[in-house]
């Protein structure tokens, strides 16, 4: 219609018509998750000690696996921003600009524990976090898309192919929840969302869920013969 709107004088008439329309400007995307075999193997590589990752790979890994915070946000975590008394991590997102509180899960504050005490070293930063060779510089993207992908060659997952990140383990959160009957705006505040709408998104991607909307066909069985043999 906007395309034939050029052969009318009368450029109302095109406008008219267009608003009959459920017109959408974008087409939404897909949501990419991890296999529930995945997730498995992934949680599996972070929980062992003897999984080959160092302190502070595997403490950085089991935040973005059990709390989902974004990447931009576990960069600049600080000491203060883990409260052991109370048993949460607290931060300020960076892209909502809104406070986020989640739960310490004694295996994630167990590793963080390890790390501070037997592999950061002695510095005046207050960054929870340091790049390795660089201790008064926090998590660089460079040196997270490295312990991203040494987690998923460990794990032997998306080997050959597949998108990998430390997005999808946040994906995970909101996908396991959803499975569970959690409501939306429960997850959506544990992920920090502006929206409980955003976790709408989980909802086409859910196995379980979308079993729940399909129909029984039971009492309507196909004629075979009408498609030939």
């Amino acid at each position: 219609l906007n395309t034939c709107s050029d052969y009318y004088t009368e450029k109302t008439t095109c406008n008219a018509i267009i608003d009959f329309f459920n017109y959408k400007s974008h087409r939404s995307k897909v949501t990419e998750i991890l296999t529930e075999e995945e997730s498995d193997k992934i949680m599996k590589v972070l929980v062992d000690n003897e999984s080959n990752l160092s302190c502070e790979e595997r403490a950085v890994g089991l935040i973005f696996f059990f709390t989902g915070l974004r990447q931009c946000d576990v960069q600049k975590l600080t000491l203060s921003d883990v409260d052991w008394n109370r048993s949460t991590i607290s931060v300020i997102q960076s892209k909502t600009k809104r406070p986020v509180s989640v739960p310490l899960r004694p295996v994630v504050g167990n590793a963080i524990y390890t790390y501070l005490i037997s592999e950061r070293p002695t510095t005046s930063s207050l960054s929870l976090f340091l790049t390795p060779n660089k201790w008064n510089m926090p998590l660089t993207k460079a040196y997270l898309r490295k312990v991203c992908n040494k987690i998923y060659d460990l794990a032997n997952v998306r080997m050959e192919s597949g998108r990998r990140g430390f997005h999808l383990f946040r994906h995970n959160i909101a996908i396991r929840l959803l499975e569970q009957d959690v409501d939306m705006s429960i997850i959506s505040s544990a992920l920090g969302h502006e929206s409980s709408k955003s976790v709408e998104q989980y909802l086409g991607v859910t196995h379980k869920k979308l079993k729940e909307c399909a129909l029984i066909i039971d009492k309507y069985p196909l004629n075979i013969s009408i498609y030939g043999e």
